[in-house]
């Protein structure tokens, strides 16, 4: 019924002269001998919008109207310095509700339109101080679960986060360890499949190296390649060859050759797709071809899958399509013998016909 009323704008209205002129007269007030009670029951109005915010669908539909979320943001873009302590509770819990809002699928759009993203990346560069470190670490805590809802299906939001300046804060939270990192690492990988300006943003901030950082994390090692080998295969040539100017740094051959020697069977099986659309750059492609990673390439020939294993032929294949001089590479890495191998031993008839192929074409090119 209250829903029905449209209270939820008239609460924002009271919560709007608690962090507003009530917030700055409180002192003064209590002085003069009266309380301004919108300050003493923000909390309770906050709670109340809390609730609302977790209400069924006629109930978030109140909460999510372009006045309220309005009246909303206006009072969280403030952010908490200089607030008095009184009214950091009833911060947080707008904060909760919007966050509570983000989780459903049928306000986003009126968020997004809002202009939430912006603001709460902006939030992200509060600083904690001696009086409030704990409220700034809550403030940031509930930011960064609200940008994950808003932004996990929706490459426009990625890219309004990234535009609104979020890749050196996720930065921050990884190399810091911060808890939030396992909101901030999937966030930031997504920024390498939105748009063009998404990407600008990434290399402004040098994102490149940190995706080659975190190349080298366990659990995210095949996501971070991927994202790489996304940037790579969706930008214009000019902007490609200055990302294969990084990638061809002897101490990144190494992270991506490594990469795949200390994974395990299926983390391997996942790194050698993005593997063979880096190899499609040519200058990298040869870097590579005259690395060890050839070498790991062919000891994931015995890989239990037989799609894996014909992924590797191919990235093989590029590589000696690609190499300055083919037939060096065929002889400095005995391949005759190894493809005679697969096409004797493999169980997969996909396998070895690609493995038949390949050899074909080399004995074709050693005696041209």
């Amino acid at each position: 019924l209250l829903a029905r009323g449209k209270a939820a704008w008239r609460l924002v209205h009271l919560l709007q002269r608690s962090f507003g002129d009530g917030a700055k007269t409180k002192v003064s007030s209590e002085q003069s001998g009266w309380v301004d009670l919108s300050v003493q029951h923000a909390d309770r109005v906050a709670s109340v919008l809390l609730l609302f915010s977790q209400g069924d669908r006629v109930v978030k539909e109140d909460m999510a109207q372009p006045v309220v979320l309005k009246g909303l943001l206006q009072i969280v873009s403030a952010g908490t310095e200089g607030m008095p302590k009184s009214l950091e509770g009833a911060y947080i819990k707008i904060l909760k509700g919007l966050r509570h809002l983000s989780g459903d699928t049928n306000t986003l759009t009126q968020l997004q339109d809002s202009g939430v993203v912006p603001c709460f990346v902006a939030l992200l560069s509060q600083k904690g101080t001696a009086k409030n470190p704990s409220c700034v670490s809550e403030v940031q805590s509930q930011v960064m679960f609200a940008l994950y809802n808003l932004c996990k299906i929706s490459k426009v939001r990625q890219e309004q986060a990234a535009l609104a300046g979020v890749v050196e804060h996720l930065q921050r939270f990884i190399t810091s360890n911060s808890p939030l990192r396992q909101l901030a690492i999937p966030l930031l990988c997504d920024l390498a499949h939105a748009g063009d300006g998404a990407r600008k943003a990434l290399w402004k901030s040098d994102g490149l190296t940190f995706y080659l950082k975190l190349v080298q994390m366990k659990y995210w090692h095949h996501i971070a390649l991927n994202c790489i080998a996304v940037w790579i295969s969706a930008t214009q040539e000019d902007e490609k060859l200055r990302l294969e100017e990084v990638l061809q740094h002897p101490h990144n051959i190494d992270i991506l050759i490594s990469c795949l020697a200390d994974a395990d069977n299926q983390a391997a099986g996942n790194m050698v797709p993005p593997l063979i659309q880096l190899l499609d750059c040519k200058r990298l492609n040869r870097a590579l071809g005259v690395s060890r990673m050839v070498l790991e390439m062919m000891r994931r020939l015995h890989h239990p899958e037989a799609v894996v294993r014909k992924n590797i032929l191919q990235a093989i294949q590029l590589m000696y399509e690609r190499s300055e001089d083919p037939r060096v590479f065929i002889t400095s890495h005995d391949l005759y013998a190894v493809l005679e191998q697969v096409v004797e031993k493999d169980e997969s008839l996909l396998v070895q016909e690609h493995a038949r192929l390949l050899l074909r074409a080399m004995l074709v090119n050693t005696i041209i």
